[in-house]
């Protein structure tokens, strides 16, 4: 049985047509943190433009791109509970082109997190769960797109990864994604795009999501992203400095030591976070992002080995600040 989509993913839904950050025109350097599973395909320059497939043979082109970020909320209350969270995360992508007419991304990603707690050995008697270090996500995906002709391509992409406590046992801490669709170029501007992406969750039902975004280019300055899990509006200030302001529904699940304070148990942490950022690229191969928001519609669950909840709490609305380095070969 599917998954109902949650109050923050609701939440969402009502501020943009439902999308994944395939055929994003507005770039996320770090906001909020990466989730487990986003709904993500190549994004190539190839499939927005309505210019003709080249049909003349081409040596495969190949690009690597490493990016590294940082990510903190200084304090979240959530009545007498209040939470801190700092991750640190980097990941590299190699775009290469396959065919005359398909291009692929293989990317690896990996990231840390550290949760610490006030208050909560109170509200969950027996758990002595005040600090959480070191939860990973390790993550492996590949995203392919076909050109079918100028103005239509398509897509599809699978991934696999692994969020767990040092001590939880890996099988246990697996998730797998997938992702398919199709993008319509209406003119040099202006494109669409159409499709479904599932994801497992740990010790929760399949969770699957049709998606419908739009992707505007208003003038050389402004564009514009409309969908799900991000959208987002970009100002173009020089060929160097670009803002953004952008709002993201992202979560993550964290499968805990066996033999720690909650044994085999699951921390859930999910929400939207709206954020400016500003992006600074001093030469076309290095990029430097800063960013600040507010997390809002925020939900911390904390579920036992077989994924009862044990405790739900609801922090307030709180600020966050992200920095983040992009390095292009």
């Amino acid at each position: 049985m599917l998954e109902r989509p949650s109050l923050a993913q609701c939440a969402l839904l009502c501020i943009a047509p439902m999308m994944g950050s395939c055929a994003s025109s507005v770039p996320s350097r770090v906001v909020a943190p990466q989730p487990i599973f986003r709904l993500e395909t190549v994004r190539q320059e190839t499939a927005r433009t309505t210019k003709p497939v080249d049909e003349s043979p081409k040596r495969a082109q190949r690009a690597w791109e490493f990016e590294t970020r940082a990510f903190a909320v200084p304090s979240a209350s959530a009545g007498s509970i209040d939470s801190r969270v700092s991750r640190f995360g980097a990941s590299l992508t190699w775009n290469l082109r396959v065919t005359e007419r398909t291009t692929a991304a293989v990317k690896l990603e990996t990231e840390r997190s550290s949760y610490k707690f006030d208050g909560l050995q109170a509200a969950l008697p027996g758990f002595d769960l005040r600090r959480v270090d070191g939860l990973d996500v390790h993550r492996a995906s590949v995203n392919f797109m076909h050109i079918r002709s100028k103005e239509t391509s398509y897509f599809v992409g699978a991934g696999a990864a692994v969020a767990q406590e040092p001590g939880a046992a890996f099988e246990d801490s697996s998730v797998f994604n997938f992702q398919v669709g199709m993008r319509h170029a209406w003119n040099d501007s202006l494109s669409t795009s159409i499709g479904v992406a599932a994801s497992t969750r740990i010790e929760e039902d399949l969770f699957a999501l049709p998606f419908l975004g739009l992707d505007w280019t208003a003038t050389d300055s402004w564009s514009f992203q409309f969908g799900v899990p991000a959208t987002g509006v970009k100002f173009r200030a020089s060929d160097s400095v670009s803002v953004a302001l952008r709002a993201r529904f992202e979560f993550r699940d964290f499968r805990l030591e066996d033999s720690g304070a909650m044994p085999g148990g699951i921390l859930r942490d999910e929400g939207i976070g709206v954020e400016l950022g500003l992006d600074w690229r001093p030469s076309p191969a290095i990029s430097l992002g800063v960013n600040a928001g507010y997390l809002m519609n925020r939900e911390l669950r904390f579920d036992d080995a077989s994924g009862a909840t044990l405790l739900e709490v609801h922090p307030d609305s709180s600020p966050f600040a992200g920095l983040s380095l992009k390095y292009q070969i």
